[in-house]
């Protein structure tokens, strides 16, 4: 399946690479792109922007400090972003 983790810090990361040692084909997004470097190193593909990341994908998991950080602007900006992508209400929230 082809996954996306949009955010890649710490539990972005080992979650990315969790998914590519069970088979999965990761597709990869960051705000700070260098952050993506040790992934693609171990064959995750970089995309361009969470809207590309999204498009590559079956599934999408952000996991970002907030949602404006996926972004760059407001959580609720952010939000309908992902559900206009998406093409449905698929989106949920899970942070606290």
């Amino acid at each position: 399946m082809k996954v996306g983790v949009c955010g890649v810090g710490r539990m972005g990361e080992a979650l990315a690479e969790r998914l590519m040692e069970v088979g999965h084909e990761v597709h990869i997004w960051n705000r700070t792109a260098g952050r993506c470097d040790p992934l693609v190193a171990q064959g995750a593909k970089r995309e361009p922007s969470p809207a590309a990341l999204v498009e590559a994908c079956e599934a999408t998991i952000v996991i970002v400090i907030d949602e404006a950080a996926q972004v760059g602007r407001s959580a609720a900006a952010a939000h309908a972003n992902l559900r206009e992508l998406t093409g449905h209400g698929a989106t949920h929230n899970l942070a606290i």
